[in-house]
């Protein structure tokens, strides 16, 4: 083979791996679509208002469900400070796990908590299921993990617009969960509320 040869096919392979690497995004995964970015924004715009419509179905409930198994308003309080604590304490360490494992796997790790959350409240009969039913809140967030998804997939010019809408669609939530909630409440029963925030998740 020649020098000229040499150069020719030198040059084809480094050009095939440069096409290679520009098929990828700057974070080495491959780069997506209009209509696929288009795509995600929208399931992750879902998953937001389905999350925030369980999340406001519970929390429309919770009230009742308390009254019911007589906790006074007092230990009411703690219940919910317990909820926010636990919470707070999570957040960097879901974000943390979000980094490692990715946004997919975040998701699916908030909506996870949720469904046993409000599972467990579905079953409490006393105190302790409804202190147990605020733990797994360390790992609920959605909203989080949907701002890494729009962060990834949107470009520095649009990002504040794409974060900012998802306030909306937790909004739709904010509206559609306290109405469902208080239907089922009042034809079925406080625990029947649980369980459908437990199923939507």
């Amino acid at each position: 083979m020649t020098d000229s040869e040499e150069v020719k096919v030198t040059d084809g392979t480094s050009g095939s791996q440069g096409q290679g690497q520009d098929s990828q995004g700057p974070t080495g995964r491959p780069s997506l679509s209009e209509s696929q970015k288009k795509l995600i924004l929208l399931m992750t715009h879902i998953n937001v208002a389905m999350y925030s419509t369980c999340f406001w179905i519970q929390q429309g409930a919770l009230p009742y469900l308390t009254k019911k198994l007589g906790v006074d308003p007092v230990v009411y309080g703690y219940l919910q400070t317990t909820f926010a604590v636990v919470q707070l304490c999570g957040g960097p360490l879901f974000g943390r796990f979000g980094d490692l494992l990715g946004t997919r796997s975040a998701l699916v790790l908030a909506f996870s908590a949720a469904a046993l959350s409000y599972g467990l409240l579905g079953m409490a009969e006393g105190m302790t299921l409804l202190f147990l039913s605020r733990l797994p809140s360390f790992l609920m967030h959605s909203m989080q993990a949907a701002q890494m998804v729009v962060t990834d997939i949107s470009d520095e010019s649009s990002r504040a617009d794409a974060l900012g809408k998802l306030g909306l669609s937790y909004g739709v939530g904010m509206i559609l969960g306290p109405v469902l909630g208080g239907q089922v409440t009042k034809y079925f029963s406080e625990q029947h509320s649980a369980y459908l925030a437990m199923v939507g998740s």
